[in-house]
């Protein structure tokens, strides 16, 4: 997936893009947010300033409450 790496990005973005991943993968919560952490965020969660972290974290915990369920 072709991502443009500029400007903030949403919750939904992120949700949308997790999603995507695991429907393309067999990852566990663990394997998934390291890999969008290495890959997306380049290793550093700054990256892209404080709003896209946060964003991130809270598609993070939806994406783990659907895991829990």
């Amino acid at each position: 997936m072709l991502v443009h790496h500029s400007g903030n990005k949403s919750k939904e973005f992120f949700y949308s893009y997790m999603k995507l991943i695991l429907l393309s993968r067999t990852f566990s919560y663990a394997e998934l947010q390291n890999f969008v952490e290495n890959h997306f965020f380049k290793g550093n969660l700054e990256e892209y300033g404080t709003h896209t972290k946060e964003q991130y974290k809270q598609a993070l915990q939806l994406i783990q409450q659907e895991i829990n369920r």
